[in-house]
Order: structure tokens, then sequence, then C-alpha cells
């Protein structure tokens, strides 16, 4: 039992290498100044809040499962 749980915790720790991974010294991005995020747009947060609109008349209809998601993406396109 021992020695699985060692060979997996070295298999996660080279996994990183076999696929391309590096240290964050030595990848180039590293070296430059971090990039500011993009500004999203004012709209990115409305989505959310449809979301949240449209389940809460979801749930005061008593809607539930496949009948509820369908409720929801309907009341969100919309809007």
């Amino acid at each position: 039992m021992r020695n699985t749980i060692l060979a997996t915790l070295v298999a996660f720790g080279l996994s990183a290498f076999a696929f391309g991974g590096t240290t964050p010294a030595t990848t180039p991005a590293a070296a430059a100044p971090a990039a500011a995020p993009a500004a999203q747009p004012a709209d990115a947060a409305k989505p959310d809040a449809k979301t949240a609109d449209c389940q809460k008349q979801a749930k005061a209809k008593g809607l539930k499962g496949p009948d509820s998601k369908k409720f929801v993406a309907d009341c969100v396109k919309a809007k």
C-alpha cells in the first residue's frame, strides 16, 4: 500500500514535466511583467443576474429537474 501511494505521488509530480510543464522561474512569461487582464464589458455580469432571476421564477413555479432547466434556458434567451 505504501509503495502504491509513493508511486502515485511520484507519477503526479513527474506528469508536469511529461506534459511540457515548467517551473515559473524558467517560463519566459515569468520574466515579463504580468499583463493587465482585459476589461470585461458591463454586460458580463448580466447573464448571471438573468439566470438567477429565471431560477427564482422556476423555483416559485415548483419546477424541478429537466423542466426547470428548460424553463431557465428559455427564460434567459427571452431576456
